[in-house]
């Protein structure tokens, strides 16, 4: 488990004993969602500052940063075979995106 904190890092849990289990760091702004992939080696950060970091589970790396739209990103979420990944803006923006690569698909919404 994650969960995102104001001061812009994210505490990672151990879901089965409660513990404490690393952190992600190196955000500047509030993370606002949080979002693992079904294959367990992404994680998607959803920050206020109107962007998603992508980390790397296996190395805990980031492996970018995309520019989404203004706003805060309220929402994200992988598919199920962890290949494309949505955000979701507080205007009620949806983006589609290609988790491998970071490249938007879609937009969608107002």
């Amino acid at each position: 488990m994650a969960s995102g904190l104001e001061d812009g890092t994210v505490k990672l849990w151990d879901a089965a004993t409660g513990s404490a289990r690393g952190m992600l760091e190196g955000h500047w702004s509030e993370v606002s969602a949080v979002a693992f992939s079904p294959d367990g080696q992404l994680v998607a950060l959803g920050l206020e500052d109107s962007t998603i970091r992508l980390w790397d589970m296996v190395t805990r790396s980031m492996r970018g940063t995309l520019k989404s739209y203004s706003g805060v990103v309220n929402a994200v979420a992988f598919s199920p075979d962890s290949q494309l990944m949505t955000s979701e803006s507080e205007f009620g923006l949806f983006m589609l995106w290609d988790a491998a690569t970071g490249s938007q698909r879609h937009t969608l919404g107002a």
